[in-house]
Formats: structure tokens, C-alpha cells, sequence
């Protein structure tokens, strides 16, 4: 069972201001719709041109000196700071969520007898960095779902009080 949510726009406007911006980032959205967003999912047409944009500086390593490289990743770490709420030096960045998974499965201080939690049904690559937590003596606990297939938040929050 698939839960659908109905979002009503604070105004006309913003509605019509996010419908403009979806089709300028998003063109092909008027043709189809995607799902896959776990896997490749779209990225807005600014952020495809900044690639580009990059690409063509790699191919001549003398345009893009290191300094202006990780200059441009402090920046990035100082906005996603922002958004989050957070200091730029909380923010790891990674070329892909499992890596980065990877990276804190293996980063974080877990030792024998800690237990991390997983929702059941969780996607694969998810799942993988924490199995191998085993080896270290770490439990691996999957969380049931809900009937209708969720992870059970409620569950979830009760199991962390433990």
C-alpha cells in the first residue's frame, strides 16, 4: 500500500513559482515520470552546466589549481552547514550515499556489544556497511516495518531508549 499525501500550496504564486522552477531544472518532467531517485536520480540542469563546466577545467589540470578545488569544497561544507543547522566541520562530503555510508560505518567509534539499528526493508547498500560491523562484535538489529511495509518510527525511537 502506497501512503499518498495531499499538499496544498500557501499561494497560487508559490505554487506557480515552484512549477516554473521545476521546469526549468527539471525540463523533461512535463514528458515522464521518474522513480529511481535511490539510484541516479535527476540533478537540476544548473548543477548538470556546473559539471560540465568542471569536466572541461579537469581536462587542462593547470585551470583548476588545488587551492580554487578545495577553496570551492569549504564553501560547499559552509552551505550544507547552513541547511542543516550545523558547523561546516560536521559535514563529511561523498561521491555517493553508499561510500558515505561506508565511511561512518567504519569512521564512527562502534565497538563489541554496540548495537546499531536498521529499519527492515531498508535498500541493500544501506544494510551492507553495518553487516560488516559484525566482524568488529557490533549488533546488527533490523527494526520490523509497519504492516503496510514503513519503518516503524515508533518502534524504532522505543528501541533506541534501550
Amino acid at each position: 500500500m502506497v501512503k499518498s499525501v495531499v499538499v496544498q500550496p500557501a499561494s497560487p504564486d508559490l505554487d506557480q513559482a515552484f512549477r516554473t522552477l521545476r521546469s526549468v531544472e527539471f525540463p523533461w518532467t512535463g514528458e515522464t515520470t521518474y522513480f529511481n531517485n535511490a539510484s541516479t536520480g535527476p540533478i537540476p540542469e544548473r548543477t548538470r552546466r556546473f559539471i560540465e563546466q568542471f569536466a572541461a577545467r579537469r581536462t587542462a589540470p593547470h585551470l583548476l589549481p588545488d587551492r580554487e578545488l578545495f577553496a570551492g569544497l569549504a564553501d560547499l561544507r559552509v552551505l550544507i552547514a547552513n541547511l542543516l543547522n550545523a558547523e561546516s566541520d560536521e559535514i563529511a562530503l561523498a561521491n555517493n550515499t553508499t561510500f558515505g555510508l561506508s565511511l561512518a560505518a567504519h569512521g564512527l567509534p562502534l565497538k563489541r556489544g554496540d548495537t546499531v539499528l536498521i529499519p527492515e526493508r531498508e535498500f541493500p547498500a544501506n544494510v551492507y556497511p553495518w553487516l560488516m560491523q559484525r566482524s568488529r562484535g557490533v549488533n546488527v538489529e533490523f527494526v520490523p516495518a509497519t504492516s503496510d511495509g514503513w519503518p516503524d518510527e515508533d518502534r524504532i525511537i522505543a528501541r533506541l531508549a534501550d
